[in-house]
This record gives C-alpha cells, sequence and structure tokens, in this order.
C-alpha cells in the first residue's frame, strides 16, 4: 500500500477513535436518542439531494436501523448511562465476531480455526470487562454495548447484499430514515429534549462535538475509508481498523481522565489479541 494510503488509514482510525470522547461531550447537553436523530439529520441532509436513492426494500431498512439506530442508539444511550469512551470503543469490536457467527447462520459462510481461537482469546477479554462492571461501565451500559454490537453486525450481513449500491447512497438515505425513526423516538421517550432551551442552553463543547461526529467521524471518515477500501485490497486496509479501540481508550484517558486499571489493559489486549489471530489466514 502506497504510503500516503498508509498514512490516510491511519488518520481514519485516529478520527473514529477520538470519536468515543467527542460522543461523550455531545451527551452532556443532548440525550442519547436525540443526539442520534440530529447526527443522521446533519449527515442525510444536504447529501440527499445529490446521490441516487437506493431501493427500499428489507435489506436496505436492516441496513439503516441496524448500522445506525441499533448501534448508536444503544452506543449513545449506554455512554450516557456511564460506560467510558475507552471501553466502549474497546467492547464494540465484538461485532466483528458476532458478524462471522450471523455470516454463517444466514449466508452460509465457513468459520475457520483462528476464527474460533480469535473468539475464545477476545471473549476471555469481554468475561474479564464482565466481572468489573460498575463504576465507568454500568451493567446496564455493558448489556447495551452488545446490542449495539449487535446491531451492527446485522448491518454489516445486510450490507453485503447491497454491494450493487453506492456506499454513499446507504449512508445519506439510510441517515434519513434513521434520523425520522430517532427523532419520533425521541419525541415519545425524551419529551424535555426537544425545547429551545435544549438548542440555546448546549455547551460549545457540545455543537463542536456533534460537528465532528458528523463532518469528520461520519461524512470525512466514511469518504476516505471507501477510497482506501477502493484502491487497495481488504486484507491491507482492514487491520488498521484495529487501532480504533487503542485510540480511544488513549483519548478517554488523556482528554476525559479515565482511569487506566490492570484489567482493562489486559481486557484490551485479549480482545486486541483475539481480532488479530482470527484474521489470521488459513494456509492449509
Amino acid at each position: 500500500m502506497p504510503l500516503k494510503h498508509t498514512l490516510l488509514a491511519i488518520l481514519v482510525t485516529i478520527i473514529w477513535g477520538v470519536n468515543f470522547t467527542f460522543i461523550k461531550w455531545g451527551l452532556e447537553s443532548f440525550d442519547p436518542i436525540m443526539l442520534t436523530a440530529m447526527r443522521f439529520i446533519f449527515t442525510a441532509i444536504p447529501l440527499i439531494f445529490f446521490v441516487k436513492r437506493p431501493k427500499f426494500n428489507l435489506v436496505f431498512m436492516t441496513y439503516a436501523v441496524g448500522t445506525f439506530a441499533i448501534q448508536y442508539g444503544l452506543l449513545f444511550y449506554a455512554m450516557q448511562l456511564g460506560a467510558s469512551a475507552g471501553l466502549s470503543a474497546l467492547i464494540l469490536q465484538i461485532q466483528v465476531f458476532i458478524t462471522l457467527f450471523l455470516a454463517y447462520l444466514l449466508l452460509g459462510e465457513s468459520i475457520n480455526r483462528w476464527q474460533i481461537i480469535g473468539l475464545i482469546i477476545a471473549v476471555l477479554g469481554l468475561g474479564l470487562i464482565g466481572i468489573n462492571v460498575g463504576g465507568d461501565m454500568p451493567l446496564l451500559g455493558f448489556i447495551c454495548i452488545l446490542m449495539s454490537a449487535t446491531g451492527w453486525s446485522f448491518g454489516n450481513i445486510a450490507s453485503k447484499k447491497l454491494m450493487g449500491s453506492s456506499p454513499l447512497s446507504l449512508v445519506a438515505w439510510g441517515g434519513l430514515i434513521v434520523a425520522v425513526l430517532m427523532s419520533i423516538l425521541s419525541w415519545f421517550l425524551e419529551p424535555n429534549t426537544w425545547t429551545v432551551s435544549t438548542f440555546s442552553e448546549a455547551s460549545i463543547k457540545s455543537w463542536l462535538s456533534l460537528s465532528f461526529i458528523v463532518y469528520v467521524s461520519t461524512l470525512m471518515g466514511f469518504v476516505m475509508w471507501t477510497f482506501l477500501l477502493q484502491n487497495n485490497s481488504a486484507s491491507k486496509v482492514m487491520p488498521f481498523a484495529l487501532l480504533v479501540p487503542i485510540i480511544g481508550m488513549f483519548a478517554s484517558v488523556v482528554l476525559t481522565g479515565e482511569t487506566m486499571t490492570w484489567w482493562k489493559v489486559v481486557a484490551m489486549v485479549l480482545i486486541m489479541l483475539g481480532l488479530g489471530v482470527s484474521r489470521k489466514p488459513v494456509t492449509d
């Protein structure tokens, strides 16, 4: 992979890793469902006026709801409950193994021994987090992030069936659907948030965080990542994604003061090792 592409891949992982801290800051002024809705309102508009609308069917709706509504709605809720940005970034990576399992069940794809070994190693790390719930990872938050990862995994499976569609079109129009759904849901579940005072009293930090989430993490990050995948083999690009939870944890420690304990370090090593092992190619 060319050096400039390598540097671009590193930049994307930094953006996506730091994004978890910006989510935490955004939640200081906006409730989680509302923040999810706003994220995709500003993502979809004005993009929908410039990209072709994909075919609206069950597969597309599964992609949109799983990837955007369930993943981010539950992630944001977990973080509002007190889940730290670093641990959230780490636990969310379990979606890799849930996707493998769903692909086996729903698409008939095979699972090799390295993926099974990687899953076992990663589950040990996940279990270590599970027995240390409390503080910066409440039990309900832990469960919500696991459900968030599951939603993302169903979105991944759906995306495999949407290979002929423009990725930018899927994000724009999928974002529009989720923006409407989450706005309605927020209106009923968070009735006191859609007020003038919510917007006028929101901190500059929260508004800047929302801008980063929408324009830097979602739009710029997605476009750059798609460019890399279109110009390099996936096997060369995807390993850079392993940097996201590491950067997410580091950014949370530096920017939010998250405490780095021994079990967090061990859990991170186990989950990252599991992810790395699962990507090992089968040679026989």
